[in-house]
């Protein structure tokens, strides 16, 4: 139980913290490497939670790629050139896979002619989010969306099987939640799935060290950046206050004083606390 406790207690401390908050500007843009982006929830009208963006500003922050004439790449497109320092490209993810991705994000992708890696959970398919402590309605893309948004040239990845924080699993469900939702999400794309966002943001060596057995060679970080190895890629997150020129500035700081991905890494801490708030059965207190 010391996990937990500790797991909570830093998810409410830490972003507070002036010394934490100083340490993360000091570092919040000083990595070499194309940047990456997380989005979670894009939606007409921004609702309950943190992770969601409105339409709006969605649009205005890829008409400001285009006018700075940046490029978008999925995460296996990233790795696969080569492009481990690429300051004209950003990799831009999505986790979940929801509905609203399929239905606000990806027609704006496709008239720019962008492509992104959505991260679906495998389970959740056609039903309503249970996990989230906030966002308990949400609604997840279907097979035949999946299938469709695959087709565009878009990059499907896994999630994981049922968005359980990967790090607390005993070996036998950890390999299953890998295995069973990379499977899956090939039989319905006819794809190989070689990407991974891990739940939550957490991750550790033994869950990247399963992941690389089970078949993956990507994973985007949204926390521990600084344990980046090679196949990973650490990725700011976007959040609802963020205005379009923020995130613009989160995948290319002008300097390595960056308060907007500063911001980011300091957000990143409460993820930590939804596997406590929402304890699972699965999970083991080692």
């Amino acid at each position: 139980m010391n996990n937990i406790l500790t797991t909570a207690l830093t998810a409410l401390i830490a972003p507070l913290t002036a010394g934490t908050a100083f340490s993360f500007l000091m570092r919040s843009g000083s990595e070499k490497h194309t940047p990456g982006l997380l989005f979670h929830s894009i939606v007409p009208k921004t609702g309950p939670g943190m992770s969601v963006l409105s339409v709006k500003r969605f649009e205005a922050f890829l008409d400001l790629l285009q006018k700075n004439g940046k490029q978008a790449k999925t995460l296996s497109q990233h790795f696969s050139e080569n492009s481990t320092a690429d300051q004209e490209t950003v990799v831009l993810t999505f986790d979940d896979g929801l509905e609203d991705f399929y239905l606000y994000a990806f027609p704006l992708l496709e008239q720019r002619g962008m492509k992104v890696t959505l991260f679906p959970i495998a389970e959740f398919l056609g039903k309503k989010t249970t996990w989230d402590v906030i966002n308990c309605s949400k609604q997840h893309c279907t097979e035949h969306m999946i299938k469709k948004i695959s087709e565009a040239g878009h990059e499907i990845g896994s999630h994981s099987l049922t968005h359980l924080n990967l790090p607390w699993l005993d070996d036998r469900r950890l390999r299953f939640e890998l295995k069973e939702s990379k499977q899956r999400l090939e039989d319905i794309t006819r794809k190989e799935i070689s990407s991974i966002s891990f739940p939550f943001g957490s991750w550790d060596q033994r869950v990247w060290e399963f992941a690389k057995e089970t078949g993956y060679r990507f994973a985007t970080l949204y926390r521990g950046h600084q344990k980046s190895q090679k196949g990973h890629l650490p990725v700011y997150g976007v959040y609802r206050f963020d205005s379009p020129l923020d995130i613009y500035s989160r995948a290319f700081p002008k300097s390595k004083w960056s308060i907007s991905r500063a911001q980011a890494k300091l957000m990143t801490h409460f993820s930590k606390g939804s596997p406590v708030w929402k304890f699972r059965k699965e999970y083991t207190v080692f």
